[in-house]
């Protein structure tokens, strides 16, 4: 009997990444590249905010001669906010906001750091904790959810998918899904 459909109230391109992660969840290794195509679906036609953000986040870490002013934070937090008030349109906008926004709030001015956290962030928010998401099958199935297993298992997507934002912020589509494809060998001794 072939497998069912059983996350029927998330969009087919994200379906393949929520049965990846629940296999993750079940102790198994995830298979990365339906992931990676769920990614990709998440972040097409790109963000719009992040050009601006990434240039707001360079800004407040070359000025380290302000990081003792306790108003500091405040001010790093306003202009991020008008950052996403200005160019931010749509979640993906505001998901970046609240990830630049903590990691101000922490002290990392880090942009690696940021975009990391803003995959992480959009692979949870529309796979993992939506409804009829990754989270509520396993608690169907009465499994317990452990976050971080699921982000060590996806640490290298994550830093692929980071540094390829990084590298070019203006993007539409990323291509990741093709980082993540195995290498198909069409003449090899097995066949005919």
């Amino acid at each position: 009997m072939p497998d069912r459909d059983i996350f029927t109230t998330l969009s087919p391109p994200l379906r393949g990444a929520a049965q990846s992660l629940v296999r993750a969840a079940c102790g198994k290794e995830p298979e990365l590249l339906p992931i990676a195509e769920g990614v990709n679906h998440l972040l097409d036609g790109g963000v719009a905010s992040l050009h601006m953000t990434l240039r707001c986040l360079a800004s407040q870490a070359d000025d380290e001669r302000q990081a003792w002013f306790e108003g500091f934070t405040h001010i790093h937090r306003s202009a991020l906010n008008r950052v996403h008030e200005q160019y931010g349109k749509d979640w993906k906008d505001e998901l970046l906001c609240q990830e630049a926004i903590r990691a101000c709030g922490l002290g990392i001015r880090d942009e690696q750091y940021v975009l990391r956290c803003f995959v992480m962030s959009a692979i949870n928010s529309a796979i993992i904790e939506a409804k009829g998401g990754v989270a509520d099958r396993l608690n169907k199935r009465g499994i317990q959810l452990d976050v971080q297993e699921l982000e060590s298992h996806l640490a290298q997507l994550v830093d692929t998918t980071a540094a390829l934002i990084a590298r070019n912020p203006n993007f539409k589509r990323l291509g990741l899904a093709s980082k993540f494809r195995s290498e198909v060998d069409l003449y090899g001794e097995n066949l005919l």
